[in-house]
């Protein structure tokens, strides 16, 4: 029925549609002449209309739909960001295509345009302003400034193998206003001067993100639906008991969330943009790991992905395990279950989620075998506003080449007045901030952390809703933890 449903909000015009009679006497004679969907019965269909019709005068402004929901809930929408929203990020992004930072692997495929795994917050290593906040402005005259930060101890459950005591992404501070959202701190690896066009946009989006993660955590934890379980016998002889009526089991109490007002001092989004190419010589993408994003002292609780830029590539889906209370089914089953569940990508649609749902891009190809096809993905990730990490506002740019261009723009200081090679020399031999060679090393030692993490999170992996609270919020003693050693560096 979660497919069913999935699949219809994906039909153009479905919230006049599922109100004609006719098409929906269309869908049902060819959804039910589906192998897939042999065991639906009427009754079942009409549940799913009914929710339909339910769904369809929800959300109506950013045309945005839940589906997958049981005790999570997915949100897309195919008309969040305009045709010229869109046409702005697809030519701000081009100077970043231009560099070329393919992800290591023999086809070059993946292609890293902001990469929150590079220049991170790398503990021992990193330079952290204990005392004070600094801004997309005048970050750049901090580069280098700081104490040294220690890993700091993890005293959470769970196992240290999902916690990382050497890196840590770096969000950016995002502050509300009138009409929108301001970043307020540099986005990591998007130079604050150069690609100042890129941070208008960036605003743009996380203004648009923010309705679809209220959604998504609203819709986070199992909804009161009024009435107790109806217990059915563990053997059902063959036969499938019948859904109940859908105004029986419609939710009544779903918490409303609104993140500008319950967090008005603002809030930390992690960016990521990425390209995935295929070739003629290299025409398949295998599709991505099972994962829950980042890593646990990242706090992140929500996610947004948007597909800006698709071309010549085949259908291709985001695939998620569907997450079933144990407690709610007690009664008829012994232990946690789970479903996989897909939601399809399309050019321009944004699919929003809560960061407990396991998740990949499944498997797609070119289109047309003759000629190159891609997929531009942007991703914003956000951390939970009540347990917030260090962020760029504390952690000044690491990459050298921003700090080598800032001094030698200065043209006051005495390292401005060398010679071109004596001042190369210079900036090749100071220890911090760190190279490129150095931040690319770190980062494949990032990753193969993060690859060890998404491993070792069992591909069947369920929540109870028991012990759910918003998403990212496990561990708040460690949070905390982290936090104080803002005044706790060398």
């Amino acid at each position: 029925m979660l497919k069913i449903i999935e699949r219809f909000t994906n039909e153009p015009e479905w919230r006049a549609k599922v109100f004609d009679e006719t098409a929906v006497a269309q869908w049902k004679t060819v959804t039910l002449a589906r192998k897939a969907f042999r065991n639906i019965s009427d009754k079942a269909f009409d549940f799913c209309i009914a929710e339909l019709c339910d769904k369809a005068g929800k959300n109506v402004d950013i045309d945005s739909v839940a589906v997958l929901d049981t005790e999570l809930a997915v949100i897309k929408s195919d008309d969040l960001i305009s045709e010229e929203l869109r046409q702005e990020l697809i030519e701000g992004v081009k100077v970043l295509e231009n560099y070329e930072e393919w992800r290591p692997s023999p086809s070059n495929m993946v292609l890293d345009l902001v990469d929150p795994s590079l220049y991170s917050l790398m503990y021992g290593r990193s330079r952290v302003l204990p005392n004070k906040t600094i801004s997309v402005e005048n970050c750049l005259q901090h580069c280098g400034k700081g104490g040294i930060i220690r890993a700091p101890p993890y005293s959470g459950s769970g196992g240290n193998r999902h916690w990382s005591r050497k890196f840590q992404w770096l969000p950016s501070e995002v502050g509300f206003t009138d009409d929108g959202v301001k970043v307020l701190s540099y986005i990591n690896n998007l130079h604050p001067k150069t690609h100042a066009n890129l941070y208008t946009v960036a605003e743009k989006y996380i203004a648009k993100a923010v309705p679809i993660w209220n959604q998504v955590l609203s819709n986070f934890g199992l909804a009161d639906h009024g009435r107790s379980l109806r217990i059915y016998p563990r053997s059902f002889s063959g036969r499938r008991p019948e859904p109940m009526e859908y105004s029986e089991w419609m939710p009544v109490n779903l918490t409303s969330m609104n993140l500008r007002e319950k967090f008005p001092q603002g809030l930390q989004v992690i960016v990521q943009l990425v390209n995935i190419h295929l070739t003629p010589e290299n025409p398949r993408y295998e599709g991505g790991q099972n994962r829950v994003e980042g890593m646990l002292n990242e706090h992140i609780c929500s996610t947004l992905l948007y597909d800006y830029d698709c071309e010549n590539i085949t259908a291709s889906y985001l695939e998620f395990y569907q997450m079933i209370s144990h407690d709610a089914l007690e009664e008829v089953i012994e232990n946690m279950c789970d479903s996989k569940c897909t939601s399809r990508l399309y050019d321009g649609r944004a699919i929003g989620f809560p960061n407990v749902q396991q998740h990949r891009i499944t498997p797609f190809k070119l289109a047309g075998r003759t000629k190159p096809g891609h997929r531009k993905i942007l991703a914003l990730f956000l951390v939970d506003p009540s347990q917030r990490v260090l962020s760029t506002a504390n952690v000044p740019p690491q990459q050298r080449d921003w700090w080598a261009q800032a001094v030698r723009m200065e043209r006051t200081g005495k390292l401005s007045q060398l010679p071109a090679e004596l001042f190369n020399n210079v900036m090749e031999n100071v220890d911090f901030p760190s190279s490129l060679t150095e931040a690319k090393t770190q980062r494949e030692e990032s990753r193969t952390e993060r690859k060890g993490h998404e491993r070792s999170v069992d591909s069947r992996l369920t929540f109870s809703a028991k012990n759910s609270r918003p998403p990212a919020r496990y561990f708040p003693e460690a949070a905390q933890e982290s936090m104080s050693f803002l005044t706790e560096v060398n």
